[in-house]
């Protein structure tokens, strides 16, 4: 059965996408601005990963919040931090960039901006799927929240495919230079395009369905089908993460996801590294790896394990075997 993709579910789609392209975007730009900047590797690293944290604590809260105060609210929540961290992502940078604060002031203003993202961008997810089961029928919804949840992956892919077309030069003669802080402001001034948007054309529409909290938009992190078989299933009462039933699942979950992580933020500076390029010059084929990689990861879980009839203990083992293979060869 054919999914109605209409005007509103058109825009929430874009939501996703563009919340997870922004997010990648930067971070696809972000081990050459450190470099640039002269500031330490692991405090670039640093930037992403307390986001990050701030995401995982914050989207089941909003996920439940949505609830109670509406899901238009909780989208436009959602698509004004992503806008206002974006937004002073690039002011910072800008300035760093041009000499006006040091290094290291930038890199911590940076990671306050960043901050608002991984605390109020995660508002936004759970009330589009939310919104999306609500005005879909029982046999549409799969669907509807499969293609939806692929705005995601989508996003990994076009952010840093994007981003080396985004850094920017002096907008007039003798003015401030832009550089490696354009896409930051691209993508700010695309989600504000967005909540006026939403503003105009999401209609107050509110269901009983539920979303569930989403996973972190990041490269070599591609999320899973759990949120769209958590947004389907009727609400229980919540399981406890050590839990006998899922606590091996869980550690195997964690240890994964840091090895995906870890992986995602080394590559721009092995691209740098290994083709012994100046920091600016990296940028082209950083997103390049980093595109091909969440490409491929897509086509994977969308395109051949639906077609692989594998239970899940197998699948994680294969999924190891093949990561462990990819990570001696990169390395």
């Amino acid at each position: 059965m054919r999914v109605r993709v209409d005007r509103t579910f058109a825009l929430l789609f874009t939501v996703m996408l563009t919340i997870a392209a922004g997010n990648t975007a930067l971070q696809s730009v972000l081990p050459a601005l450190g470099r640039s900047l002269g500031v330490a590797d692991s405090a670039v690293a640093a930037v992403f990963s307390i986001s990050a944290l701030l995401w995982v604590i914050a989207a089941p809260f909003w996920a439940n919040r949505s609830d109670r105060h509406g899901r238009r609210a909780m989208v436009l929540l959602g698509v004004a931090g992503f806008t206002f961290s974006l937004l002073g992502c690039g002011i910072f940078l800008a300035l760093g960039i041009n000499g006006v604060i040091a290094p290291l002031a930038t890199f911590i203003a940076f990671i306050f901006a960043r901050m608002i993202y991984g605390a109020l961008g995660s508002a936004a997810p759970p009330a589009v799927q939310a919104l999306v089961a609500g005005r879909t029928t029982r046999e549409e919804r799969t669907k509807a929240l499969t293609l939806i949840a692929s705005a995601f992956g989508l996003g990994t892919i076009l952010g840093p495919a994007i981003a080396p077309y985004l850094v920017l030069g002096r907008i007039w003669e003798g003015g401030p230079l832009i550089g490696l802080s354009g896409p930051a402001f691209f993508a700010a001034a695309i989600g504000a395009a967005l909540w006026i948007a939403v503003v105009r054309l999401l209609p107050h529409e509110e269901t009983a369905s539920h979303g569930a909290a989403a996973s972190y938009p990041s490269i070599g992190g591609q999320g899973s089908g759990a949120t769209v078989t958590a947004a389907m299933a009727e609400k229980s009462e919540p399981v406890g993460f050590f839990d006998p039933r899922i606590r091996a699942w869980i550690i195997a979950g964690l240890v994964i996801g840091h090895a995906q992580a870890m992986t995602g933020q080394a590559i721009g500076f092995l691209v740098i590294d290994r083709l012994n390029l100046a920091p600016a010059e990296a940028l082209q084929p950083t997103g390049i790896v980093l595109m091909i990689g969440a490409l491929a990861a897509l086509l994977v879980q969308w395109g051949i394990i639906p077609n692989l009839d594998l239970r899940p203990r197998a699948m994680m083992l294969v999924g190891l075997a093949v990561a462990a293979v990819g990570c001696a060869l990169t390395g």
